[in-house]
């Protein structure tokens, strides 16, 4: 919304962190895992995105038993932390999930292969 780069990593402690940045400022950073109060440890590379019908940015993650985790940042609001396996029943995760948003929707898409080999995708 107001040109805000995001990019979202997890570092060796297994803690998501988030760098960003407004147009051409210094870049900050944030670890959304101590923020949040995530009870589990990120593994692989986290998928993020930002929302502009709620001004969010939100980071999707694994963790090493396969389930997914969200952790979303409105301005002005603590990180909120969701455990996206069991808010939605999904199967584990073999590897790094996928997430993206369609500008003028109200719905968010997670996509990633489940340790059965198929393809699954959560809606909300």
């Amino acid at each position: 919304m107001n040109d805000t780069h995001q990019v979202a990593y997890v570092d060796g402690n297994g803690h998501a962190w988030e760098l960003f940045w407004p147009g051409v400022a210094p870049v900050a950073g944030r670890d959304l895992t101590a923020e949040s109060g995530a009870p589990v440890q990120a593994i692989g590379t986290p998928a993020a995105y930002y929302r502009a019908i709620t001004n969010s940015r939100h980071v999707i993650f694994r963790s090493a038993d396969g389930r997914l985790h969200e952790l979303e940042r409105e301005p002005g609001m603590p990180t909120h932390y969701l455990d996206l396996t069991s808010q939605y029943g999904l199967p584990p995760a073999a590897d790094d999930p996928a997430a993206s948003v369609v500008e003028g929707s109200a719905f968010q898409h997670v996509a990633f292969r489940g340790t059965n080999g198929h393809i699954y995708e959560v809606i909300w």
